[in-house]
């Protein structure tokens, strides 16, 4: 009910910008909106529409993918801290090992001044530090490829390329992730036989301004009481959901028992222009193909958590929580 309440009112808030969204993108497809065009008929005039909204935009955008996704390259790294200090019990160790060369020199005759003591534990403390550091220089480094590793198996270039045409299209633009998703992918079993292997992973995404729903009050993302974006589900996307970490399998299974063959779709304020501006003017032929939900960033009392059915133990029914829904009809999946 929350949801369905919040949903309502930053729908009804976004209207205007509804309407700026699609005059962006009618600049970018040069074409006129419908009253635009009845009145350019009505005087006679001209209904050639001059593109230079699209030249820019293409520019822009080329400038931009040049910058943070060079050819070759990635426009990011990772660089260690330089370590400042050394833990306590470190340092007694030292001071432990460099008394005992001290006490072996006094054995074999050799008196130590106190200069050169203190020379010996600095010595000492500076050998340790520059092994802390190429030692986190070497798990910088692998951690690089791990990262890089993640942002490709996750179509992080993907999204990023969605995300920059958005940027140089609109008046916002959304990146999101990471998103943990099932993912089947090759693997070795024995006698290195090919095997294909379900796991789940972090992927990344490009939201469209058309879907992302902030809350009425909101100026930034911090900010907002709650953010709704709405999402599209085909059959098999939500059974890859099954069995991942948060998502409720009796509420999927009810999901594609009530929607799995009819589908379900939410047509809102502009959907059907921003279909045919994007391509998509037969989208509606598919409808039953696709499952619309919400999914929620926001917050709600302890006490419903609690009707939710969540761990009495781990919830204060009268504290605030930060959560993330999905909502599909009438089913919470997540």
């Amino acid at each position: 009910g929350q949801i369905r309440r919040d949903w309502e009112r930053a729908k009804q808030a976004k209207d205007k910008v509804q309407e700026r969204l699609l005059d962006c993108l009618r600049r970018v497809n040069g074409e006129y909106s419908a009253d635009k065009l009845a009145q350019i008929r009505k005087q006679g005039g001209s209904e050639i529409y001059m593109q230079l909204t699209a030249t820019k935009c293409r520019a822009a955008t080329s400038w931009i993918r040049d910058i943070i996704m060079p050819v070759g390259d990635k426009p990011w790294g990772l660089e260690p801290t330089p370590v400042a200090d050394i833990p306590v019990p470190m340092q007694q160790q030292i001071q432990q090992e460099v008394m005992q060369q001290i006490q072996a020199a006094a054995q074999q005759g050799q008196q130590m001044q106190p200069d050169q003591a203190r020379q010996l534990l600095m010595g000492a403390i500076e050998h340790v530090k520059e092994q802390a550091n190429e030692a986190a220089r070497k798990a910088a480094k692998a951690m690089e490829l791990e990262i890089e590793d993640q942002l490709t198996e996750g179509h992080w270039d993907d999204a990023l390329d969605l995300f920059i045409e958005d940027f140089v299209t609109f008046p916002a633009a959304i990146l999101k992730g990471p998103v943990l998703r099932r993912q089947n992918r090759l693997g070795w079993g024995n006698g290195w036989e090919p095997v294909k292997v379900s796991e789940i992973a972090p992927e990344f995404e490009r939201v469209s301004p058309f879907d992302f729903y902030p809350s009425p009050d909101a100026t930034t993302v911090d900010d907002a009481a709650y953010l709704i974006e709405r999402v599209r589900f085909r059959r098999n996307q939500l059974q890859k959901l099954r069995g991942v970490p948060g998502y409720h399998e009796e509420a999927i299974d009810a999901v594609l028992r009530d929607f799995g063959m009819g589908g379900l779709r939410d047509w809102i304020l502009g959907d059907s222009e921003r279909a045919k501006l994007e391509g998509r003017e037969h989208e509606w032929l598919s409808s039953g193909d696709t499952i619309d939900a919400l999914m929620y960033y926001g917050s709600c009392i302890g006490l419903q958590l609690l009707q939710h059915g969540f761990d009495p133990q781990q919830i204060d029914p009268l504290l605030e929580y930060n959560i993330e829904a999905i909502l599909i009809g009438g089913h919470v999946i997540r």
